[in-house]
């Protein structure tokens, strides 16, 4: 939980310009959404991969 909270507001505060975050499950995916969302608002590209099909 506490590494979804940090993406999303860090990602707010554009307060990064690369995040890497591995999970083996889909636990993140509401914070991908979100990512896509924040992405958007704030006209920046910001990329978002799966190792997975």
């Amino acid at each position: 939980m506490r590494i979804a909270l940090d993406v999303i507001s860090l990602a707010h505060r554009r307060a990064y310009d690369v995040a890497l975050v591995m999970s083996q499950d889909q636990d993140l995916s509401e914070v991908a959404d979100e990512i896509r969302t924040i992405a958007q608002e704030q006209q920046r590209w910001i990329k978002i991969a799966c190792a997975f099909p």
